[in-house]
């Protein structure tokens, strides 16, 4: 968990002719949040909101970093601050989200239960920030529930899961077919997310 990217490089498979490959999920909370919304899109989470709000997307780090911020309730100024953008704006993200109709609902819950629950039922006794608990929680759980149905599908070994991605030791012989999988699914809420596979050693 604390490894850094680039020492993740050093790392070598334990087994011959094998490989270590990386899947990482594409936006994994902002993807999942809005599909389980039912909100659907093919491509790039962030270009999809950036052109349907018309926003500048040309430090695509800084969007991220700014629309993130929106999505998990940081003030206004900070995230007009990052986006540079004016406060309406930041509304229509907030609107594009469903945010306040969501958290409303998340507060009624808490406020009739003394918890929430996330996507998959597991119980959240936090009432601060629901709406950031509710979101890491659920895509959390999305993370095991799609890797696994990943790894029992194609029968890969798992070595270590940090957060949204997965290493896996690969047969070279089948890194042509791992390289070709755009997307992973988890079979009980039938979300995908779209997927960024690389190479760790060889």
């Amino acid at each position: 968990l604390t490894m850094s990217k680039e020492k993740r490089g050093n790392l070598r498979a334990r087994e011959k002719n094998s490989t270590l490959v990386e899947i990482d999920l594409k936006s994994c909370e902002p993807n999942f949040y809005l599909k389980s919304l039912g909100v659907e899109f093919s491509g790039d989470v962030y270009l999809e909101i950036a052109k349907q709000l018309d926003l500048d997307i040309s430090n695509r780090s800084k969007f991220k970093r700014g629309i993130l911020s929106v999505l998990y309730g940081a003030s206004e100024n900070t995230s007009k601050k990052i986006l540079n953008c004016s406060g309406l704006k930041i509304q229509e993200i907030k609107d594009f989200f469903r945010l306040s109709e969501f958290k409303n609902y998340l507060e009624k819950q808490f406020s009739e239960n003394g918890l929430i629950y996330n996507y998959y039922g597991r119980p959240i006794c936090y009432k601060h920030n629901l709406v950031n608990y509710w979101i890491q929680s659920s895509a959390a759980d999305y993370c095991s529930f799609a890797f696994a149905n990943l790894i029992n599908t194609y029968k890969f070994k798992p070595c270590f899961f940090v957060h949204d991605s997965v290493t896996l030791c690969v047969q070279n012989q089948r890194l042509e077919e791992i390289l070709r999988i755009e997307r992973v699914i988890d079979p009980y809420s039938n979300i995908d997310i779209p997927i960024d596979v690389s190479v760790l050693s060889e």
